[in-house]
C-alpha cells in the first residue's frame, strides 16, 4: 500500500482425483520481488501437498420447489 513494491508470483496448483473417494492437493509458488523500497527482499518459495479422503458421502438431495 503506497511503498512501490512489485512482485512477481507464479505457481503451479494440482488438483487429482486418485479415486472415487480419494484426492490430491498440491502448490508450489515462488514469491520473487522486482523491485522494493527494502534492502531485506528476496525469493521465497512456498510448497504442499496433501490428500483428501471422503469418509461418509452424504446422502443425495433433490431440491423441490
Amino acid at each position: 500500500m503506497g511503498r512501490n513494491n512489485w512482485n512477481l508470483e507464479p505457481a503451479v496448483l494440482v488438483y487429482e482425483r486418485l479415486s472415487d473417494r480419494l484426492i490430491l492437493e498440491g502448490e508450489f509458488r515462488d514469491f520473487i520481488p522486482i523491485e522494493s523500497a527494502d534492502d531485506f527482499a528476496g525469493n521465497v518459495i512456498r510448497y504442499g501437498l496433501g490428500l483428501s479422503y471422503l469418509a461418509v458421502r452424504p446422502p443425495a438431495t433433490r431440491w423441490r420447489r
